[in-house]
């Protein structure tokens, strides 16, 4: 208490410690500080502006319960059309409660809702799969459990004692496999939320009305699980099970049907998988249309400290770096907007993403200059032709720019300089139909700015050189390494862009991959179950002149049409859901059919070979037919 910290041009003493967040909405942070009699001439400016969207500054409303939306909207634009004398279309307010799932960069913390979809949709397929298995296998050993059931009948026991043992059996089963599921995600917690490494860590939470809704999934399962066998069972006439006159034969129709449902997901899953791995390898080999090869960018808090020219001198002296340049940006990474218009057409005007760099870093990145107006300087910028065309209608050549300008707030000014070629500011994930880009180069540029580096030599070993030196000089300015923006080559940091995508993609992957396990698994106890059954059948099928060859070929028919059936029914739904996963993309694949024709013959193999299916036939099909039927 009474310390103080120093921020910026701030000094602030310590008057009180609170406790540690509570709130899922606000991000990780240190110090709470008013800015209301703050120094910093930025700090002041958000005084001033209540609609500021500069950096991660956010204005809070608070109404009445009775407020109506729309007409709060509308208020909200009139005051900002009279404060700045122009209109603002797309007033971002938004409900305390939308704020964790909304599209509007807030600089709160966010959930994904198109992950969190994704994986309650892949949670019910392995949930239905796992049903699937139990009651096929339910239904399937219902002769066998016939004899147990009629004994019971004939000692007095009624059809609904029946069902109630069957049902309880399923609930003890369920709660058994929760009990076991809970310990395992649990345990598996830590792994998962360092694999998502999103703002928000996932827990397993045991208050009051979660354990109430575990509680209701386990009825609403054991249900479902339990519910089919024990009707089938209940109806069987005790005296023609002891006669042995019983056989339910829907039972065989009923499994093929499971079957061919599990296989419908299977099918499904690997489709995905496979649409997934390649979006991912077209996103991460995008073309940025520059020369991003040897380019090493750092960007820390050092850029605005006097310890930046020693910091610059010992990375020239390094014999990896070939030149040096400043440069605030980079492809594939959006720091800033700018805005950009048309003189008197104010439907043009538009927020674009901006790099600014030096001249040296200009010529590093490689762009080609298409047309030049002026002599390029601190009041000017590049446009790229895209961005020509989309603010004028026309290709560049045939334009007046100078109605092209720069502007913030009521400010209008900075005149294009010239046109340069189409590259990609922004990523794959975040691209749009319309890239428009402005470009800062010019030789006057800030010099307390970013580093871009053009390397030669070993990549590591660079990387650990430089570094060796940001820390040395980080120590001397902070007393501790300090943790740099951006420190690595440029093509690396582009990549880790994807980072989270990709890790979110090996998450549902790795749960597709127990799905389709699963689905096996049922598989080849099915598989097992049937092969038993038929061994009688293949027998007395050899003895009046069957060939093992022809029965392996008549009891794999069986299971080709059941995949071919169960291929016909998932593909079309393949095709649809890997189309709308690929419709969050701008930059995306095309559904080419091979991706299909891949997975129809993936789903043969694996159910074929790997479900041990082609085994458990030919493992009968060789008993010989004498002591398959010793065995009646």
């Amino acid at each position: 208490m009474s310390r103080q910290l120093i921020t910026g041009d701030d000094t602030l003493n310590i008057v009180g410690i609170i406790a540690d967040k509570g709130s899922l909405l606000l991000p990780d942070f240190d110090v709470v500080y008013n800015y209301d009699k703050a120094s910093s001439s930025y700090l002041k400016m958000y005084r001033k502006n209540a609609f500021t969207w500069f950096t991660n500054i956010g204005t809070f409303i608070k109404v009445r319960p009775d407020v109506n939306r729309d007409e709060l909207a509308e208020k909200l634009k009139a005051l900002y059309t009279e404060s700045f004398q122009k209109s603002y279309d797309e007033a971002a307010l938004v409900r305390m409660d939308e704020l964790f799932f909304s599209d509007y960069h807030t600089g709160l913390q966010k959930g994904d809702r198109s992950m969190l979809r994704t994986m309650i949709i892949i949670g019910l397929l392995l949930l239905v799969s796992a049903l699937l298995n139990y009651i096929n296998l339910n239904v399937a050993l219902i002769g066998k459990r016939a004899k147990e059931m009629a004994s019971r009948r004939l000692l007095g026991a009624q059809r609904s004692d029946i069902v109630w043992k069957f049902l309880g059996e399923s609930m003890m089963f369920t709660i058994g496999c929760f009990v076991v599921g809970l310990l395992i995600a649990n345990a598996l917690t830590p792994t998962v939320n360092r694999l998502l490494h999103s703002d928000v860590a996932i827990s397993i939470p045991l208050i009051i009305h979660y354990i109430a809704a575990y509680l209701l999934i386990i009825v609403v399962v054991s249900l479902i699980a339990g519910v089919l066998p024990a009707i089938i069972i209940a109806k069987a006439q005790p005296i023609n099970v002891v006669r042995g006159t019983f056989r339910f034969r829907n039972r065989t129709v009923l499994s093929k049907v499971f079957i061919v449902v599990q296989n419908v997901i299977t099918i499904v899953l690997i489709a995905i998988v496979l649409t997934m791995e390649l979006q991912m390898y077209h996103m991460e080999n995008r073309d940025m249309g520059l020369n991003l090869k040897n380019l090493y960018f750092l960007s820390s808090e050092l850029d605005v400290t006097t310890e930046k020219e020693a910091m610059v001198e010992d990375l020239r002296a390094l014999p990896c770096v070939k030149e040096l340049a400043s440069s605030d940006h980079i492809p594939g990474v959006v720091r800033m907007a700018f805005g950009l218009g048309k003189l008197h057409e104010t439907e043009k005007n538009t927020m674009v993403p901006i790099l600014q760099c030096d001249t040296a870093a200009f010529r590093m990145f490689g762009f080609e200059v298409k047309e030049k107006f002026l002599e390029p300087d601190k009041h000017t910028f590049w446009i790229t032709e895209t961005t020509a065309a989309g603010m004028t209608g026309l290709p560049y050549g045939n334009n007046n720019f100078d109605t092209i300008k720069m502007w913030q707030d009521n400010y209008v000014g900075n005149d294009v300089c010239g046109v340069i070629s189409d590259f990609k500011m922004r990523n794959a994930l975040h691209a749009t139909d319309e890239d428009y880009v402005l470009v800062f180069g010019n030789e006057d540029w800030d010099p307390q700015r970013s580093l871009l580096m053009e390397i030669v030599g070993d990549h590591k070993e660079v990387k650990r050189a430089i570094d060796a030196i940001y820390k040395k000089h980080s120590e001397n300015v902070f007393g501790t390494y300090l943790e740099p923006d951006f420190n690595d080559f440029v093509e690396d940091v582009i990549a880790a862009q994807y980072g989270s995508t990709r890790r979110q993609m090996r998450l549902i992957e790795l749960i597709m991959a127990v799905s389709v396990i699963l689905s096996l698994l049922g598989l080849v106890a099915m598989s097992t179950h049937f092969a038993s059954e038929r061994e009688k059948t293949i027998a007395v099928r050899k003895v009046f002149g069957g060939t093992m060859q022809s029965e392996i070929r008549r009891n794999l028919k069986e299971y080709i049409i059941m995949i071919l059936i169960a291929n016909v029914i998932a593909i079309p739904i393949a095709v649809w859901v890997c189309g709308r996963y690929l419709e969050d993309f701008v930059y995306r694949i095309d559904l080419h059919p091979w991706i299909f024709v891949v997975t129809v013959v993936l789903s043969f193999v694996i159910v074929i070979a790997i479900g041990s299916v082609l085994w458990q036939i030919v493992s009968v099909a060789r008993v010989n037919p004498v002591m398959a039927l010793k065995k009646e």
